[in-house]
């Protein structure tokens, strides 16, 4: 059975009826993807999808964590998303944690923004 490796979560800080509230992606070590799309009070627009992630895709995501990892500081920002990224080893342990904050100016995190998304072609 494919173990969870990565959990990352996109979140809009700004709610709203009917607008987007969070992304989440479960990455598991087959190289498959649960993403969850979240819309604030309209569950029907929720949506849950199975993704299989390439090699080559697959290995950027680490490649991109870990740059993202060295270069983390904290940013201030008074509107946007925030991403938080926990990290798991092949036992389940948490290896890393990054708490809920903004990616802006971080170049490792914002191009997995970029990939993650390219995953999902609805987003």
């Amino acid at each position: 059975m494919a173990k969870t490796i990565l959990k990352i979560i996109h979140e809009n800080n700004a709610y709203e009826p009917g607008a987007w509230t969070s992304t989440t992606w479960i990455i598991k070590d087959d190289m498959s993807a649960i993403v969850n799309i979240r819309y604030f009070m309209n569950d029907e627009k929720d949506d849950d999808l199975q993704l299989k992630i390439s090699e080559d895709k697959y290995n950027q995501l680490f490649d991109f964590l870990e740059e993202g990892k060295k270069g983390d500081k904290s940013v201030f920002a008074l509107d946007g998303s925030g991403w938080e990224i926990y990290q798991y080893n092949e036992e389940g342990i948490q290896t890393y944690h990054r708490d809920h904050s903004f990616i802006y100016g971080i170049a490792g995190f914002e191009k997995m923004e970029k990939l993650l998304y390219s995953l999902n072609k609805r987003h």
